[in-house]
């Protein structure tokens, strides 16, 4: 059998299988993957709309660059006080707020002009949809027998990069259909911000099932709250000095590998614009493919770490990307 047609057997074979266990999923898992598919597609529509919003304003290559990267540090910036109050207040709460205010920070990018404006935006936009990334892995652990847990976060991983991707045709499309009907470029502002404006509704809708989430007590809180809880069990500790270098080994290579993949990503559409002039049809076409190809690989993932082990398929799957970016970095050279 050929390796491609192997590739495709695989990963059918892991979909069925990942199907299987989905139904047995219970009603915070399915609520979850549902925010879950709609973050995808927002992400995939900012990515092909914003550094171009900001190009055709005017802004230079270093200030776009910083644009870009400002969610990131509004997220740096929260991630452990988000995570402290949704211990403390609960996960469902912290999911609300950061769905309902993050498409609202998305809109609000897409309306202002000036760098100041946008920056403060950018900045508050990924403190709120920072509460979707530091809660929905654990209502996905809380929610699940072991059994599921890969299944669930396997079907998870394919909304937002796979499914997901199809956020890119709409970030490109918005911007065409509303270019085609004022009669002004594709690239220009008007159109760009349409196509922000979107990626906001797609954001906001997805929010309405978190109301029906059902939100889990830890034993602490329902201990303050005077109600009896049967304590969890406790694992083995660790020494400080052993759970400070446990939480570097995990995090560090974690933070360069974000670093170097978001540099290359977030300004893909804008690299692509200006180097091939691709309008952001062509280019929502472009990322959707390398998108569903990403999220049909997530289906291997639980299949790989299986036989290679958990760390390995990391390893390499990140080991992987290098020589792919490389070569679209270096893709203007190319006859």
């Amino acid at each position: 059998m050929s390796g491609p047609q192997a590739t495709r057997d695989a990963v059918l074979r892991q979909a069925h299988a990942a199907l299987a266990v989905a139904r047995g999923f219970e009603r915070n898992v399915w609520i979850i993957l549902i925010f879950t598919l709609g973050k995808g597609l927002q992400l995939t529509i900012v990515n092909v709309t914003l550094s171009l919003y900001a190009h055709s304003l005017g802004f230079d290559n270093a200030l776009i660059g910083a644009l870009v990267a400002v969610p990131s540090i509004g997220a740096l910036i929260a991630s452990v006080p988000m995570g402290v109050l949704a211990d403390r207040y609960g996960r469902k709460p912290m999911l609300i707020i950061g769905g309902l205010l993050n498409p609202l920070t998305l809109a609000a990018l897409g309306l202002a002009t000036s760098p100041t404006w946008l920056f403060i935006f950018g900045v508050l936009n990924g403190i709120c949809a920072n509460a979707y990334w530091v809660t929905f892995m654990p209502v996905l652990v809380e929610s699940t027998t072991e059994e599921q847990r890969v299944a669930a976060l396997a079907a998870n991983n394919f909304l937002l990069l796979g499914v997901g991707a199809l956020g890119a045709l709409i970030g490109g499309a918005i911007p065409e259909l509303v270019g085609h009907v004022t009669h002004l470029q594709p690239t220009s502002t008007i159109p760009l911000r349409w196509g922000l404006v979107t990626a906001a509704l797609v954001t906001l809708l997805p929010t309405v099932p978190l109301f029906w989430l059902r939100e889990r007590l830890i034993p602490r809180r329902l201990a303050r709250a005077g109600g009896d809880a049967t304590p969890a069990p406790q694992d083995p500790s660790l020494p400080m000095r052993d759970l400070i270098r446990l939480f570097t080994m995990l995090l560090v290579p974690d933070a360069l590998f974000v670093l170097g993949e978001s540099s290359a990503v977030a300004l893909l559409a804008l690299f692509f614009n200006v180097q091939f002039g691709l309008h952001p049809g062509a280019l929502g076409v472009y990322l959707t493919v390398a998108g569903l190809i990403g999220g049909a690989m997530s289906f291997l993932a639980p299949r790989l770490s299986r036989r290679w082990g958990k760390l390995a398929t990391a390893t390499t799957s990140q080991i992987a990307t290098v020589p792919a970016v490389l070569l679209i970095g270096f893709s203007p050279v190319f006859s």
